[in-house]
Parts: C-alpha cells; structure tokens; sequence
C-alpha cells in the first residue's frame, strides 16, 4: 500500500489516508454515560464502585481523596477518567493546539487519573502540528499595564495579517480577563474596524479606555469621533516604541501558532479559531489563576471536557426562584385581564 500512488494528485495513497485520517479525527465531547459506561471496563475504578479496593489497585493511595457520586468516581471536584477514555481525554484537551502548561490546566480543572501530568506532556511533545510550528516564541519581559478595577474596562487592540487568503485578523484583548474577541476582515479600513468594534461592544458593553497602535485605521478622524462618541478613552503606543502594546501582541502569537498548526493539519484555518477560542478562553492563566471567562463572566463555560458543575448550585436555586416567581406574577395578571375581559362581554 505505502507504494501505490494516486494518479490524479501524484501522492502517496497511504500518505492519502494518513492525511484523511488527521483531517477528521476531530474528538466528540465526553458524556457522562460514555464514563459510566467505560468505568466498568476498568478494573480499578470497578473495584472502588463495588464498594472494594485492595492494596493492588492503582488508586489506592489516593482512597481518602476519592468518592463517588451518581456512579461517577471522582478526585475531590475531578471526574477520574477509565482507562479507555484517557487518549480522547488528551486529544479535547490539547484542542485548540496550546503548549504542555495550557494543556495540564486544562485537564487539571476537572479530570484525573495516574499518571495524567505526564500522559499530557507526552502528547504535545508527539504532536505532529506542534512540532511542525514549534513553540510560541518567547520575548524579551516589557513593563506590565496595571491590571484595571475589572473585565472589560481597558482593552488593546491589534490588527494581524494580510494571511495566505489575503484576509485579516482584528484581536481585540481585554487586560483584566485576558478575555480575546477575535474578527477576520477581508480589509482593514477604519469604517471595518469600527463595525467589528460596534459587535463586540453590543455583547460585552463599551470599556472605559482602548489601546492600539498608530496604524492609519487607529489614527483617522473618524476613528477618533467614533471613540469620542462612545465615551472611550483612546490610549497609543508610542511611534518609537511600537512593542508598548505588548500584552496584545503576545497573545497574537499564540493566536499565530493557531493558525500555522491547522495549516500544517490541512485544515481552514478561520473554521480553527473558535476552536482555539474556546480553549484558550476555559483554561486558566498563568498570571491571573484563572480563565479569561471566569473573570469575565464570574462563571465557568462548557467545553467538550466532562466536569461537575456544584460551584454555581445556590446561585442556580435564587435564579430559578425568581423566575419561577416573576412568571407567576405574570400568569395572575393574565388570568385576572381574561376574567375582567368576560366580566365586560
């Protein structure tokens, strides 16, 4: 087979199929019932379900740490993830192609199992698309920006490109939640700019300041009437020392590396950067602790990783509470219009 050839494309048939392959091994998120139903096909977690565990078993030692809630085996908050699932478990966390650091913050928000540290640092490291790309080059360490008061308040923005395609990307990051919005424009005029802005602004609410470069997009008058308009201070880094902007441009070349691995993956890449979005928005910073969406929206968001979800359970029960309530009001001030309507006819 590694010998045949295609005759329309002249490549390799078994490359052909190795490229197929890769292409559309994209992991399906986890379900609860695929860890139920796998967890008896480990022996170790079958054991600690039956209400057992010998000294032989791998999770032995960590036994004071362990329970079990709704046949689920957990760590503490952790899901301990049967052995049959651990590869998918490390391919849905390596999604988005972050390096071994993101990757173990990752998992290590909501899954488990022996061994796991290393298990991860061996898939980047095997990565074929990381390899190719390499690692996110590391800079020279600049003066921080302080951190604001909170999310969405002050936030730098970038404009990278013209890509393969001949299209851009608009980054726009938030310095308090690390938080990126992400927009791909076929050009970059001022009027173009302003409409990503305007998108970004409805969903999130307009900041206090916005810092940028002195491209002529950030520069024109009308980009100065539009801030002005707003309310937005507009902040520019220094014609001498364009690197100012830093915190944006670091996360633009984590973004790069985004776009250069789904190109050695085969993929398009504008339908990867949700992906890496997603990923990169749920996993911790290094700086802050936390993930850009939990600073940002003071909750966690739902990625194809399983997890337990107990941490927002009272303020669930008051939200559920006062919509239950406002609908009854609602439904007594219909059915009492109703009954004066007949009372009228």
């Amino acid at each position: 087979l590694s010998q045949v050839r295609d005759e329309t494309t002249g490549r390799n048939i078994a490359e052909e199929y190795a490229y197929f392959v890769a292409k559309n091994a994209v992991p399906n998120a986890m379900t609860f019932k695929m860890i139920k139903d796998s967890a008896h096909l480990d022996k170790d977690i079958k054991q600690i379900l039956n209400g057992k565990i010998s000294k032989s078993n791998n999770l032995f030692r960590f036994r004071e740490e362990l329970s079990v809630i709704d046949g689920v085996l957990l760590k503490g908050s952790r899901i301990v993830i049967p052995d049959k699932l651990r590869k998918q478990t490390l391919q849905l966390a390596h999604e988005g192609h972050q390096g071994i650091v993101k990757t173990k913050l990752r998992l290590r928000e909501k899954v488990w199992w022996p061994g796991i540290d290393q298990d991860a640092e061996n898939l980047v490291k095997s990565c074929r698309a990381c390899q190719v790309v390499g690692p996110v080059p590391k800079q020279e360490p600049i003066k921080r920006t302080q951190l604001p008061d909170g999310p969405w308040q002050d936030l730098c923005a970038d404009l990278m490109g013209p890509f393969p395609t001949g299209e851009y990307v608009f980054v726009v990051l938030d310095y308090y939640s690390r938080w990126q919005e992400v927009a791909i424009l076929k050009s970059v005029t001022t009027d173009k700019i302003i409409r990503s802005l305007d998108m970004m602004f409805s969903h999130h609410g307009i900041p206090i300041s916005l810092k940028t470069d002195n491209g002529p997009q950030f520069t024109s008058k009308e980009f100065y009437n539009y801030l002005s308009e707003n309310g937005v201070k507009h902040n520019r880094s220094t014609p001498y020392w364009p690197q100012a902007n830093g915190e944006v441009e670091r996360q633009n070349r984590t973004l790069l590396k985004a776009f250069r691995t789904a190109n050695a993956e085969n993929r398009d890449w504008r339908k990867e950067i949700p992906k890496f979005l997603l990923a990169y928005r749920s996993t911790p910073h290094s700086t802050t602790g936390k993930s850009p969406a939990e600073l940002l929206f003071n909750r966690k968001i739902r990625t194809k990783l399983p997890e337990i979800n107990a941490e927002n359970e009272k303020d669930d029960a008051d939200t559920r509470r006062k919509d239950f309530e406002m609908k009854e009001k609602g439904k007594i001030y219909a059915d009492q219009k109703k009954k004066n309507a007949r009372i009228r006819h």
